[in-house]
């Protein structure tokens, strides 16, 4: 057996100081330039060129003219800095300038950590000490990466103009997040946008939810006036205990007397005392819908 550059294992080889191949290289290569065309294929005299023995073996170097060589993957000295791991991203939220990195559900969001520590002291004391240098992310356990993009749009919104979020169930989603990290601003927001587009159900089950007292009493007051059946979907969202009482409600106030005729009084006693809402103002400032609510 020859050595690692023979004929053997490399039989294109066309040493440069030769203008003909050696060691039974073929003459039509086609990995070699042909300056003297066809004189060169009918064997054009020139010097050949008789490489050093290797081990027995002729030995040519990979030198220009050879094999495309391809090193080994180069050893990194053990005190090299390595790069940064690299994530999958949510595409979106992923920012080149951003300052911190979070993990979602296995998603990662590379945002401005300004918009979280200004508004939020729970985030204040978890960023103290953050280190971007290599977009390590803060997970951020028990919340969903739907929840959590829809309060980033809020941060970075695609136009000003039109907004992102139009739903009872994305802006649900922005209350959510926003009351279990105190952004109150963001709270106050999402609590300004659910009021027109939240039907009486929502503001009931949301108003329990999400500690908003004066939802409660105009929106169990519209259920009790509500001459609409309810549907099996609104029965689930209220619960059992809720819908008995709004039901009781009912039966109470408007079974012998037309609710024209009913003292706004005793309606509004009967509905502080069935759903404990002592001390709440039944005069709202906003009406609720007493349409079909808004699923969430």
């Amino acid at each position: 057996m020859g050595g690692p550059y023979t004929t053997s294992n490399n039989p294109w080889y066309y040493p440069p100081y030769s203008s003909r191949p050696t060691y039974g290289a073929p003459v039509n290569n086609p990995y070699v330039y042909n300056p003297s065309g066809p004189l060169y294929n009918q064997g054009y005299n020139a010097p050949a060129y008789n490489p050093p023995l290797y081990n027995g073996s002729p030995y040519i170097p990979p030198i220009y003219g050879g094999p495309i060589y391809n090193p080994p993957n180069p050893v990194l000295s053990p005190w090299a800095t390595p790069a940064p791991p690299v994530f999958p991203i949510g595409d979106r939220f992923w920012f080149a300038d951003g300052n911190v990195t979070f993990d979602v559900e296995g998603k990662k969001y590379h945002v401005h950590k300004y918009f979280f520590e200004q508004r939020s002291s729970f985030f204040r004391s978890l960023l103290v000490q953050y280190d971007d240098t290599y977009n390590e992310p803060i997970v951020l356990h028990g919340t969903s990466s739907e929840d959590f993009e829809r309060l980033l749009a809020v941060f970075y919104p695609k136009s000003f103009l039109t907004p992102d979020l139009t739903t009872v169930d994305e802006w649900k989603s922005v209350l959510k997040l926003a009351t279990e990290w105190g952004l109150s601003d963001i709270r106050s927001l999402a609590i300004e946008k659910l009021a027109p587009i939240a039907s009486a159900v929502d503001q009931v089950v949301i108003g329990h939810a999400y500690d908003i007292p004066s939802w409660l009493a105009p929106a169990y007051k519209a259920l009790v006036e509500r001459e609409v059946p309810f549907t099996v979907e609104e029965g689930k969202m209220l619960g059992i205990e809720k819908l008995l009482n709004i039901m009781q409600a009912k039966q109470e106030l408007y079974h012998m007397i037309p609710k024209e005729e009913m003292p706004t009084w005793q309606v509004e006693r009967r509905i502080r005392s069935l759903f404990a809402l002592d001390g709440a103002v039944l005069g709202p400032a906003y009406v609720p819908s007493t349409n079909q609510p808004t699923e969430i």
